[in-house]
């Protein structure tokens, strides 16, 4: 067994011996400001500063707490004596991934303050369903996010969303710009992602949102492309299957 899987079993023993797992939290209540204040600056200092404490909260495991830093959860001892990182908590009864139901709930966002005016839209077939709308952050040089975009055109129905987001490359950033200062963007982004059709002509006066489009990446936490969020709020990242958007799609009530 590696240094680094020896390190993480250690420290999940020694929760399990702290923490007198034969009995477990029934609800997670909330965690006093004081052992919060306590965690965090604990947290903080052996981060040395570089990432700041979002949230504290105990776990249905008794003495080990959450601890969210951004989209990453790490799990410590009651006291902050102990870090267990690169860990996933599993309810051994049911066999649900805590970590990633916890997750799955952080990345959740409400769509409907997502600032569609600085999307692209575009359309698929004709049965438009408004359950089946999906907003993708999507870079013009990035290979899975053409591979994704062929995906979402043999889904019929959809309403997509792109936001441009120009991190992979300058040149990114450049035909990011001519795209959006089309006359057509919906078919100049298409062309340039299904035949490397670069657009010629671009509108004059034409201001592309790149700032706020990195800006509102990284609120949300985006650092890959693609990256997207169905109308319900749940996020999926990397270029997915048909497979499994269809049956995402299938889960979601049709809205009025």
């Amino acid at each position: 067994m590696s240094k680094k899987k020896n390190l993480i079993f250690s420290l999940f023993f020694l929760f399990v011996s702290t923490a007198n797992i034969s009995s477990f939290a029934v609800e997670h209540k909330k965690v006093s400001e004081n052992q919060k204040n306590t965690v965090s600056k604990a947290v903080e200092k052996w981060l040395n500063g570089r990432y700041q404490v979002d949230s504290v909260k105990k776990t249905p495991m008794l003495g080990v707490l959450e601890v969210r830093i951004g989209n990453q959860l790490i799990y410590v001892d009651a006291k902050a004596n102990y870090v267990l990182i690169e860990g996933r908590m599993i309810d051994l009864k049911t066999g649900e991934d805590l970590t990633a139901s916890r997750l799955e709930k952080i990345f959740t966002i409400d769509f409907s303050v997502l600032p569609l005016d600085i999307a692209i839209k575009t359309q698929t077939g004709t049965n438009v369903n408004k359950g089946r709308t999906i907003a993708v952050f999507e870079d013009p040089f990035c290979s899975y996010c053409k591979k994704f975009r062929m995906t979402l055109e043999e889904i019929d129905g959809l309403t997509i969303y792109t936001f441009l987001l120009p991190i992979i490359s300058e040149k990114s950033a450049e035909i990011s710009k001519k795209i959006w200062c089309s006359e057509d963007q919906g078919k100049a982004w298409t062309d340039f992602m299904a035949r490397d059709t670069s657009p010629n002509e671009i509108l004059n006066d034409c201001t592309f949102p790149e700032n706020e489009l990195l800006d509102l990446a990284k609120k949300l936490g985006i650092n890959a492309t693609p990256t997207s969020y169905l109308i319900s709020g749940k996020r999926i990242p990397g270029a997915v299957s048909k497979e499994l958007l269809e049956k995402e799609f299938g889960q979601i009530s049709v809205l009025d």
